[in-house]
């Protein structure tokens, strides 16, 4: 790579010299310090000391004769450099910046002499030219120290964050935070613009040089980890839609875009709440329930109907969720009506977001009771709108203190498949005998239907229950179950893919005696299975 460079060098007279009030203010200040006869002290100069001017400080500790030890560097610095240089020494960075960079630190030190510096660099992928202030202090312990005060006065990428700080979308450049092996372990924060920050109401002013899991509340619930670092590494943008929480536990439906960059990837955001409602990523039929939003019973019968004879037609998988509030009378006697209708609506939005596509179908058909009707869905995308809509339970956390079984609102569900050989009301019963086992089991649990669990073809197996509380691993659940004669691969929700169902791969604690654990063992061997949430 090409790299021009030029520096210039000021000792005498910097306060006269510089049009940077910062620049002269610290000057200024580390020279009244140096005439009263003493050294400048360390702590006259700390960053915590100069809070506006801390993002562009660096506190550097001389090691030995000839090397310093980086021990501060704010978040504005950060952003300029391309790793992290914490507790790193100068000598050890290389490059012929650095080395110009360790001169003038040795020769400060030496000096004893504030050096005010000016740099360009000009290379093919950036054009950047900086001022430098450096301060020789020394601490209580007579240790020598080197402030250094950095500013950008042009950066060709600051052209680039100009015009993402005036666009309207949400936009968030991140660069990846690698160890040694190239795992990326988090993203640093290089540019959060005003839309983004209104969007989750933060500054972005505060987010930039920081790590996106310490800075953004919402970063765990994105859940955006492993796409980054497969679009950085891929070279490919990626499409994908998220539910995160407010402050008032209403759910917001959150399309991202991931673009890739060299070493990290920008995030272009957009909120489908408003666009989406009353019924996020779900069609708006036209006879629809008044309470909720969404369709009502006879809408939902037309619609089943139509959907069987595509998928028998097309031959299609058609999958079909009923969902019931788990001792909602107590809580309408508890809470009253008004407070049960706002739990109908917002569990109503809830459901709906799980459905991302345009042809779901999402329906009140009881006073408490709701129908997912998934065309063109298989067991395991019916599995991964089940998952979706757990963790967005979760996360709603409504209080709910009269039922007996959890502390917060929940739902039992029963999960079943459209058989070839049958029509709609086969669908609609096997799905509501499911609900009906996951209610009788104490409810906050799902139950999928046995005649489902295997392409769609009667088995032996009983239907696989799934408890929603709390297991001893964290984040994971166990429930025993009995596995069917056929090999756990050969079953429609045990695949590696299933989402919050059954992993194949988390299958731990084989319990069955004089057996070992391998995959021919399992068949019909009861076992743990752990449930990732």
């Amino acid at each position: 790579m090409n790299t021009t460079t030029w520096h210039k060098v000021i000792t005498q007279g910097i306060d006269q010299s510089v049009d940077n009030p910062d620049v002269v203010m610290l000057v200024r200040q580390w020279q009244q310090s140096e005439q009263a006869g003493r050294r400048a002290n360390l702590a006259q100069f700390a960053p915590s000391t100069w809070p506006q001017l801390a993002g562009q400080m660096m506190l550097l500790r001389r090691e030995g004769p000839s090397d310093f030890r980086i021990y501060h560097h704010g978040a504005q610095i950060a952003v300029q450099l391309p790793f992290d240089p914490s507790g790193r020494f100068l000598s050890q960075l290389g490059g012929e910046m650095a080395g110009f960079f360790l001169d003038v630190c040795r020769d400060t030190a030496v000096g004893n002499q504030a050096r005010y510096t000016v740099h360009l660099a000009h290379h093919s992928e950036a054009v950047s030219t900086w001022e430098q202030l450096l301060l020789p202090l020394v601490d209580d312990h007579g240790h020598d120290w080197l402030l250094v005060y950095r500013n950008a006065l042009e950066w060709r990428h600051q052209r680039v964050d100009a015009m993402i700080n005036a666009t309207s979308a949400p936009m968030l450049c991140l660069r990846a935070l690698s160890d040694e092996r190239g795992v990326v372990l988090d993203w640093l924060i290089l540019v959060a613009n005003p839309a983004l920050g209104r969007m989750f109401g933060i500054d972005p002013a505060t987010l930039v040089g920081r790590t996106a899991s310490a800075a953004l509340p919402h970063w765990g619930e994105l859940d955006l980890g492993a796409d980054c670092v497969a679009a950085m590494r891929f070279g490919t943008s990626r499409e994908l839609n998220r539910l995160v929480g407010n402050d008032d536990g209403e759910l917001r439906q959150i399309a991202v875009n991931v673009g890739p960059l060299t070493d990290g990837v920008v995030l272009s955001l957009q909120d489908l709440t408003r666009l989406l409602q009353p019924r996020q990523g779900v069609r708006r039929l036209v006879g629809t329930d008044s309470l909720t939003g969404l369709a009502d019973r006879r809408e939902f019968d037309e619609r089943i109907r139509a959907e069987v004879l595509c998928a028998r037609r097309a031959g299609d998988g058609l999958s079909l969720v009923m969902a019931e509030i788990d001792h909602f009378p107590a809580y309408i006697q508890a809470r009253g009506r008004h407070a049960a209708d706002d739990v109908l609506r917002r569990v109503a939005r809830l459901l709906a977001a799980a459905c991302e596509r345009e042809n779901d179908i999402v329906a009140r058909v009881g006073p408490q009771t709701f129908a997912l009707l998934l065309p063109a869905t298989d067991g395991e995308g019916a599995a991964e709108v089940v998952a979706r809509l757990r963790r967005a339970l979760d996360h709603l956390g409504l209080p709910h203190p009269d039922s007996p079984t959890a502390a917060t609102l929940s739902l039992s569900l029963g999960l079943a498949c459209f058989k070839r050989d049958g029509d709609e009301l086969d669908l609609f019963e096997r799905a509501e005998q499911a609900l009906l086992e996951a209610r009788l089991g104490g409810g906050h649990r799902v139950v999928i239907d046995p005649a489902s669990v295997v392409g769609g073809q009667n088995t032996a197996a009983s239907a696989r229950v799934l408890a929603f509380g709390r297991g001893p691993l964290p984040g994971m659940e166990m429930h025993d179950v009995e596995l069917p004669e056929l090999a756990l691969r050969e079953s429609g929700f045990l695949t590696s893919e299933t989402a919050a169902l059954f992993s194949l791969a988390a299958l731990t604690d084989v319990t069955h005696a004089g057996e070992g654990s391998r995959a021919g063992a399992w068949a019909g061997v009861p076992v743990k299975a752990w449930r990732h949430r």
